[in-house]
């Protein structure tokens, strides 16, 4: 993995904060790793407008959302905090 990666894993994904926050809102993590080809995760990556990783789209459960929220490169605990609640949003408007 590249160190940018390294670094979210190690200072985002697997801190106890946003541990809670998926735990607490259902949210199922899911990791491509794109260090070898892998043109199942290259394809979602471009058709969501992105070329860089470390990348993460946060996808409202359902049908009918426009596009999932989407983090590139070096995001924060905090960043993906505000992408789970606005997901959490779009599915309360759908209600």
């Amino acid at each position: 993995w590249c160190p940018n990666c390294k670094l979210v894993e190690k200072t985002v994904l697997n801190t106890r904060r946003v541990r809670k926050i998926f735990n607490d809102d259902h949210v199922e993590l899911m990791i491509a790793d794109i260090t070898q080809k892998n043109l199942p995760a290259e394809e979602l990556m471009s058709r969501l407008g992105s070329g860089s990783i470390p990348f993460l789209a946060v996808f409202p459960p359902g049908e009918g959302f426009l596009k999932p929220v989407c983090l590139r490169d070096i995001y924060s605990a905090a960043d993906v905090e505000t992408a789970v609640e606005m997901a959490k949003k779009y599915i309360e408007k759908q209600r």
